[in-house]
């Protein structure tokens, strides 16, 4: 049987509460002109699903087709 005192008991709250406060000021911060790290990681987001949809968008079918003779 383990043994706590009061002053080691509820003392993860404390790691995870100050652990998540500096995850959210790393995230809210502004760093790089005016821009948080947040901010940059959806911009950097939106930047490659555009790219992916104009990717997908284009076709693979080539635009001059040979067109087949009709038989007589």
């Amino acid at each position: 049987m383990k043994v706590f005192s009061k002053k080691e008991f509820g003392f993860g709250l404390t790691e995870y509460l100050v652990g998540l406060i500096g995850f959210i000021a790393i995230l809210v911060v502004p760093i790089k002109d005016g821009k948080s790290v947040g901010k940059l990681l959806i911009d950097a987001v939106k930047r490659e699903h555009a790219a992916y949809i104009y990717t997908a968008s284009l076709t693979n079918i080539p635009e001059n087709l040979p067109v087949p003779k009709k038989k007589k």
